[in-house]
């Protein structure tokens, strides 16, 4: 948890900045990308990378185990434990791992087992956990196929298998809970009920065999009737599973998921198509239910992804909400009750193309929050917030009115890229600790971050962390009480401005204005280095200018400033590190060689030195950069560089990725 700040006003501003100093570090000549060193700006694309469990399905006495491959260099171990909470606390039971799945044996029926992965690299001796923890219920399966012929269908073996996954749902129910297994095919249904100790799994071939299972070639698809809901989830605290399942409303579906006061964990899991929210969650209990949603995806529901409303605790790994039509994730609200905290930890999640927020997170208080004080804990890590309608991600503090309750949120090595809002937008009306760090916001129609507020003073630190091309500005503080504290960054051609604080009470500090009209604006600016002119002699890979794209008629664009703009030269469209040669300009217009697709406008265009192959910037100082040495340091430390690279391109944690071993 980050500890609460004081308020900004509240402090010397040489005492914030050694503070700043102290806890960002900074790049310098003897020791590039080492011990102390600001870990850059990063963000994880669609497709999940980091290792980690995606897949687990349990039968008579036995399991099989999926997981996500680690890269070249890491080592992977399997633990298990009694308990989620004590999965780690011996040794692993497998290790290292090979290959990425495993089938194990010899386990007593009906007693719960939990299940992690833990990475490491090679020649280290400590395990880190990776992932989220995994519970099976070891059980003999109840078998249902679509094509199962039997005569008198009871599920206790393949041959006797139930033709429909309502069949078996049903007799898992009536049994206190049960492993049904489907194979691969598709099944019209509705209102499939899952009540406590029931797990769904597809993904399986005619003989169920265990080894041969694979979801992502062999597919379950649970077709859901017109007017109907797809799982009707009712579990209470005996969490309910679905794993290897594609939940499709093409045929008029109206919620894919629906869960009421239950724990649940969805796990390759695909939910499309529903004419309202593809996944639905309500909790109207004073108990906190466990969501877990690993390696899912999300997509084009007519509603929101995933709607969230009560008291849970949620947990999203490794999935993707795109295209829906209106939120990707919408937690409204989400509650802490009195004497608890409320988690929503998210990682190396994709946010794509949403009709309005990628994710919109309201931290509510109950109505009557009685005499004990709450709180949030808001935790995301390696996403990527990309093509929203508003903005990419909002968290908004709904709680300032209940005395006590506070909340925690930080954002880590994570991407919010051509948004319709800002990319980072927290409404800080409550009482709060703010941590961006390593984040890159970009090409954004709004600010690339938005601090907003009420009358509870404090402020957000932002540090190591690049906002590059945005319409409006870099980072704002506007409307309340709320100031920021930017440390170690990049402010690069955004329209309005780098930083902007209104009220006047922001700072910035050993941080790069590059090609940045206004670099603060009622921020105090202190080791704030200025590059206005392209041919200086300072990154690795930068745009030479920024201009914003107004109108597209085929191959053609309207630009703001077309003058920049020469025949040959290379542009860049909303950030989108695709490289596109310019055939002919004029005084009010830039002809491409080839026709944009999918362009919403305005949106920023970057220039690039003509022929260049690759448009991805890399804020990285090159040798005999003119900034090396420029940031503030402490008395008798050595000089510091400004902005979030080490001095040389062989820095480590390049852009674009996140890495647990590699902390802020």
């Amino acid at each position: 948890m980050i500890p609460h700040a004081p308020p900004l006003a509240r402090r010397s501003l040489f005492a914030l900045l050694l503070t700043l100093t102290a806890c960002t570090g900074g790049g310098n000549g003897a020791n590039p990308g080492g011990p102390g060193g600001v870990n850059p700006p990063s963000g994880q694309g669609e497709s999940a990378t980091l290792p980690g469990l995606v897949r687990a399905v349990a039968g008579d006495g036995t399991v099989r185990l999926d997981w996500r491959a680690a890269e070249t260099g890491v080592e992977l171990a399997l633990f298990q434990g009694a308990t989620r909470a004590t999965v780690y606390d011996g040794s692993p039971v497998d290790a290292p791992l090979a290959g990425t799945s495993t089938v194990r044996t010899g386990f007593p029926n009906g007693t719960p087992v939990f299940f992690g992965i833990a990475s490491r690299l090679q020649g280290e001796t400590a395990w880190r956990p990776a992932g989220r923890v995994l519970e099976l219920l070891p059980a003999p399966p109840i078998y249902v196929d679509a094509a199962s012929t039997s005569a008198q269908p009871d599920g206790t073996t393949p041959g006797s298998a139930f033709p429909r996954i309502f069949l078996g749902v049903l007799t898992a129910f009536s049994n206190g809970g049960g492993n049904v297994w489907v194979r691969g095919g598709t099944y019209t249904e509705s209102f499939l009920p899952i009540g406590p100790f029931v797990h769904v799994s597809g993904g399986f071939d005619a003989d169920f065999s265990l080894q041969t299972r694979d979801p992502e070639v062999i597919e379950t698809l649970v077709r859901v009737d017109a007017s109907g809901i797809g799982f009707s989830i009712q579990a209470a605290g005996d969490g309910a599973i679905l794993d290897g399942l594609v939940v499709d409303g093409s045929a008029g579906g109206v919620v894919g998921i629906d869960l009421v006061d239950s724990d649940a964990a969805l796990r390759d899991v695909r939910v499309e198509g529903f004419s309202d929210r593809g996944i639905r969650l309500r909790n109207q209990q004073l108990e906190c239910f466990d969501i877990f949603l690993v390696d899912c995806q999300v997509l084009g529901n007519g509603a929101d992804g995933l709607s969230i409303i009560g008291p849970f605790d949620v947990f999203l790994q490794g999935s993707t909400f795109a295209g829906n039509v209106q939120e990707g994730v919408e937690l409204d609200d989400l509650v802490a009750l009195a004497g608890t905290t409320a988690t929503l930890d998210v990682e190396e999640c994709t946010f794509r193309a949403n009709g309005t927020e990628g994710l919109d997170a309201d931290l509510a208080a109950p109505l009557f929050p009685g005499f004990q004080s709450g709180s949030f804990r808001v935790s995301f890590r390696g996403c990527l917030f990309e093509e929203n309608g508003a903005d990419g991600l909002l968290v908004d503090e709904d709680y300032e009115l209940a005395a006590g309750w506070t909340a925690s949120i930080e954002v880590l090595g994570s991407r919010a890229r051509a948004n319709g809002g800002a990319g980072f937008h927290v409404d800080a009306d409550g009482t709060d600790s703010i941590l961006l760090h390593r984040v890159l916001a970009s090409a954004n129609r709004g600010d690339g971050i938005s601090i907003t507020s009420e009358t509870t003073e404090g402020f957000a630190w932002i540090a190591a962390s690049i906002c590059e091309a945005n319409l409006g500005a870099g980072v704002r503080a506007s409307i309340g009480q709320k100031s920021v504290a930017v440390s170690h960054s990049i402010l690069a051609g955004n329209v309005l401005g780098g930083v902007i604080d209104a009220g006047g009470r922001s700072s910035i500090v050993n941080s790069v204005a590059y090609l940045q009209a206004l670099g603060a604006s009622g921020a105090e600016a202190v080791a704030l280095a200025r590059i206005d002119d392209e041919k200086t002699p300072a990154f690795v890979r930068a745009p030479r200018a920024f201009t914003v794209a107004t109108l597209l008629t085929g191959s053609t664009l309207g630009v703001s400033d077309p003058g920049l703009v020469a025949p040959g030269d290379t542009v860049e469209l909303s950030d989108d590190d695709a490289a596109r040669l310019v055939k002919s300009a004029s005084s009010s217009n830039v002809e491409l060689t080839e026709a944009p697709t999918a362009l919403t406008l305005p949106t920023p265009l970057a220039l690039w030195p003509p022929a260049a192959s690759e448009v991805a910037s890399s804020y990285r100082l090159v040798p005999g950069s003119s900034l090396t040495g420029q940031a503030l340091s402490a008395p008798g430390d050595p000089a510091l560089d400004p902005g979030p690279f080490g001095p040389s391109a062989s820095s480590s944690s390049p852009p674009g990725t996140f890495s647990p071993s590699d902390p802020p």
